[in-house]
């Protein structure tokens, strides 16, 4: 007996220690890593410059939050049933967006739903949209094929994805509405994944084309507003569970020093991963690379964008179709060339400014041109005009 006791003792430790291990990182099972060398590669400070695009930088609109702009029709109703725009402004490339979907706005599943900060689209049927509320952040999954065909992208219709959310969520008050058999489907449309802390700005989330089965994020270990930071890390979100399975801690760091990196993250058709900086006042740097199994590395394009689209790049994004990174901040948004980095011309920068006063969480593009944007106030995923943006 005694032997077999000390056996379990042993087993019990060994279990603990295990546990130990696995929660090491912010979320229980998930494996966690800390990288030790650096994650970015020496360069030559005296080698880099930038490309003198035409200036599009965006200022005074955005210093505060109450700057931003409700779009028209949420001011009126929070059940939207017709679409809004996003207008063109200025630019050398032309391009609106109007409303195709409305994103629950009110409380739901006890989450306040009023605060998208990223999304990512694997295909025109399928959105994954990072939510944040206070310390708290998840991620949603959309049957877009699902709420196509129920009419939810439809002038007069619109409103069913906030209609279906908030009876489910206020169903004493509202029974009948609950037992909607259109609102039921609605609802089994979109799955809600689990809450998690320690995310970053949430402001990241991006699909990696070379792997089907996860998405990725960057975050920091600093509060969830901060936007930039020395100390940051990838976190990989099983797309079966929309939970993170995996993080890589890591210093932006080269023998050259440490630098700042942004928020946000876009991976190419090769699986290159992209990250931005801001530097100086106005102009921004970026970066290429790889993640790992366990780790990063990341090289600074030697050529940085002298006029960054505005203060603060709220994403990044690729367009397989045309090759084409793109700089999103509030209201405008420009582009480059992916086979040109490092040896841009002036012609070769795109850009684009919008008149809507709306914040800009995000943008993604499918297969075949099409771009979508993730605006707020109130929260929604719009679509291009053109297939060539």
């Amino acid at each position: 007996m005694q032997k077999k006791s000390k056996w379990v003792s042993r087993l019990i430790c060994g279990l603990a220690v295990g546990l130990m291990t696995l929660s090491v990182g912010d979320f229980a099972f998930a494996a966690t890593y800390t990288q030790k060398g650096n994650a970015l590669s020496s360069y030559s400070a005296s080698k880099f410059k930038y490309v003198s695009n035409s200036n599009y930088y965006l200022t005074g609109n955005f210093t505060t939050k109450k700057q931003y702009s409700y779009a028209a029709g949420y001011k009126t109703s929070t059940f939207q049933t017709k679409p809004d725009s996003v207008n063109y402004k200025k630019g050398n490339k032309k391009v609106s967006f109007k409303s195709n979907y409305f994103l629950p706005v009110t409380k739901w599943k006890n989450l306040s739903w009023g605060n998208p900060q990223s999304f990512a689209m694997t295909s025109a049927d399928t959105a994954y949209v990072f939510c944040t509320s206070g310390s708290y952040g998840w991620i949603t999954k959309y049957n877009l094929k699902a709420l196509r065909a129920l009419g939810a992208t439809k002038s007069g219709k619109m409103d069913m994805i906030r209609r279906a959310t908030f009876y489910n969520a206020n169903s004493k008050r509202y029974p009948t509405q609950n037992q909607n058999a259109t609102y039921k489907k609605v609802l089994k449309a979109i799955k809600v994944g689990p809450k998690f802390k320690n995310f970053g700005h949430g402001q990241s989330l991006a699909y990696n084309p070379k792997d089907s089965s996860h998405l990725w994020f960057v975050g920091t270990g600093l509060a969830s507003g901060n936007h930039v930071s020395t100390k940051a890390n990838v976190q990989r979100v099983k797309i079966s569970t929309l939970k993170p399975d995996k993080k890589i801690n890591f210093r932006f760091k080269s023998k050259s020093g440490y630098i700042a990196g942004g928020l946000n993250l876009a991976f190419d058709k090769s699986g290159n991963a992209y990250l931005d900086s801001k530097t100086g006042s106005r102009s921004l740097k970026l970066f290429k690379g790889k993640i790992y199994t366990k780790s990063v590395k990341f090289s600074l394009v030697m050529q940085g964008i002298k006029y960054a689209p505005g203060p603060r790049t709220q994403s990044l994004a690729y367009n397989k179709k045309r090759n084409r990174l793109y700089m999103i901040a509030d209201d405008s948004v420009i582009s480059v060339p992916v086979s040109k980095l490092g040896k841009l011309k002036k012609s070769d920068v795109q850009a684009t400014q919008f008149s809507a006063k709306r914040e800009f969480e995000g943008m993604q593009f499918t297969s075949d041109g099409s771009s979508y944007l993730l605006t707020n106030k109130g929260a929604e995923i719009m679509k291009g005009s053109t297939k060539s943006f």
